[in-house]
């Protein structure tokens, strides 16, 4: 699997495993914040925003782990789109066919999209969305 890397690039993956781990773990911080504590309206939208932004290191180092577990496609004229995972059971998508980048370029796109949204919404519809969460799974009438 990883057996034949360079140093180089056992250096690249660490870092990269790393940095998903702590992206990973400071995605949610706000979230817990945001739901075990009870916390105003704007400081909600805010954490928001920053677990929405903690998204973007998560897919860039995704994106590098992913081309170091799958450097045997980069010499591939016509790399297949889907590949079978490293890690588990499952496909994966190729980070070195055109869509496969397109792909990711797109995810990105998009997250920064929704941070673009959050920071023009204001803190009362924050407030209304934190309310029908809580309301998930409990009857109407008790919302």
């Amino acid at each position: 699997m990883f057996a034949n890397l360079t140093l180089r690039e056992r250096r690249l993956l660490k870092q990269a495993q790393v940095g998903a781990t702590i992206s990973f773990i400071l995605l949610f911080v706000p979230i817990l914040t945001i739901s075990l504590l009870h916390t105003s309206d704007s400081l909600a939208k805010w954490l928001g925003i920053v677990g929405v932004i903690m998204v973007l290191p998560l897919l860039y180092f995704a994106w590098q782990i992913l081309k170091i577990a799958y450097k045997d496609q980069k010499d591939n004229p016509t790399p297949p789109l889907w590949v079978p995972k490293v890690y588990g059971i499952g496909l994966s998508i190729n980070p070195y066919h055109r869509f496969g980048k397109l792909i990711f370029i797109l995810l990105a796109v998009l997250i920064v999209g929704i941070i673009i949204s959050l920071l023009f919404t204001p803190a009362s519809q924050i407030d209304a969305i934190r309310h029908l969460t809580r309301c998930t799974g409990k009857l109407l009438g008790s919302c």
